[in-house]
């Protein structure tokens, strides 16, 4: 019984095959019976059911819905990729931005490093055995007679002005000294005959001496409230007029 029923359907799908290359080429047909196959643009409707369900076996059809669920599962895996590439997009524009924010911190940074925009240029400068900061050692080629030390210098902060660093220049009406100053060499001003002003911020933690010796129209401008007792008694040898608790103009 099995393998007549496996012949019949054997029969079936030879049927189905011949009648679909007869449609093809003959632009369509019917068979004698009334169970007819018909091909027509891609489809197939199913032939001769009573014998194969005699047989327990069930309509065979020939359909182009697998072919459409094939293609509608390769747009879905476009359509992952495609989402897959935004994501990769994104972030990359994430990392950049974090980059803009380390740019943005680093030009903060180089902003304090900068010295004053109206700060005298052309000094003369030392640095330090450890590289740390500068000591202003002397007038160089500047010929302002309004002098303007910077608190910084190729991105280190000038602290001291060195001995004898203005000893015997003429020309030089004022001096104004940054924060970062914390110390002044001996005779650092002496013998600055047109000298008429010099301002000391607070933090000065050495003055050595004969700071301002025959510098004779000198007048001292200090933020310091009283002389610090770290200051070398004869910082001020000649006794010029001396501004204790001077507050500098914002």
């Amino acid at each position: 019984m099995k393998i007549r029923c496996f012949i019949a359907a054997l029969s079936a799908i030879i049927c189905i095959s011949l009648v679909a290359c007869d449609g093809t080429a003959g632009g369509g047909g019917q068979d004698g019976g009334g169970q007819s196959s018909a091909i027509h643009n891609g489809q197939a409707s199913s032939v001769d059911t009573s014998l194969l369900d005699s047989c327990g076996i069930q309509d065979i059809t020939l359909d182009s819905s697998t072919e459409k669920s094939e293609a509608v599962d390769s747009s879905t895996v476009d359509s992952e990729a495609v989402d897959s590439s935004t994501e990769d997009t994104e972030t990359v524009g994430s990392s950049t931005e974090d980059t803009e924010t380390v740019d943005s911190s680093t030009e903060d940074v180089e902003d304090v490093l900068k010295p004053e925009e109206n700060a005298s240029q052309g000094l003369e400068y030392k640095l330090s055995k450890d590289g740390t900061y500068y000591t202003v050692t002397g007038r160089g080629y500047c010929r302002d007679e309004h002098i303007i030390i910077p608190s910084v210098y190729n991105g280190k902060p000038v602290t001291d002005i060195g001995d004898g660093a203005f000893m015997y220049r003429q020309g030089i009406k004022s001096v104004v000294l940054p924060k970062t100053i914390t110390r002044i060499g001996n005779g650092a001003f002496q013998n600055c005959y047109d000298l008429l002003e010099v301002y000391i911020p607070k933090g000065v933690t050495f003055m050595g001496s004969l700071v301002f010796m025959q510098s004779h129209s000198v007048k001292i401008y200090c933020e310091e409230k009283s002389q610090p007792e770290c200051w070398d008694f004869q910082w001020n040898y000649m006794n010029y007029p001396v501004v204790w608790g001077y507050e500098p103009q914002k």
